[in-house]
């Protein structure tokens, strides 16, 4: 799926006044957003530092993505954006950081399969495998789906 963050263009940053000095005044959800998918969850995983989680649908096909999250510019990408094409490169990144399942029952046994029931021991992986609170989020998320259907 492609993605080319030509939404910025339309957002108007110099007529709100923006110059990217402090940030870009925009938060995650709305870079998100601009993806064209509808956004079944989005959720931050901690307070001032963590990881966020988004659940995203583009017609029959659910998408994961996490992505680590700070307070300020030093420890946050979209915090620490400069300019435009910064924030275009950020959002191209995420989305290309987008995992695609053809159904909600695959995402949720990939969730446990790979976090909720990850063994470090027997295969490297990515980050997010090893974290209690991801672990938890995906427990609890793959909980709530077995109950849905």
């Amino acid at each position: 799926m492609e993605y080319d963050a030509s939404a910025f263009d339309e957002m108007g940053f110099d007529e709100m006044g923006i110059d990217f000095e402090y940030g870009c005044g925009l938060g995650y959800g709305a870079v998100i957003d601009t993806f064209g998918y509808e956004t079944v969850l989005f959720e931050y995983l901690g307070s001032w530092q963590g990881d966020a989680v988004a659940i995203l649908k583009d017609g029959t096909q659910f998408g994961f993505l996490i992505f680590g999250y700070g307070s300020c510019s030093g420890c946050d990408a979209l915090e620490g954006i400069g300019s435009l094409d910064e924030l275009k490169s950020l959002a191209r990144g995420l989305h290309s950081s987008i995992r695609w399942f053809d159904s909600m029952s695959d995402l949720a046994r990939w969730l446990v399969k790979i976090v909720v029931n990850y063994d470090e021991d027997s295969v490297p992986g990515s980050w997010y495998y090893y974290d209690p609170d991801v672990k938890d989020w995906a427990r609890g998320f793959t909980d709530n789906i077995g109950k849905a259907t």
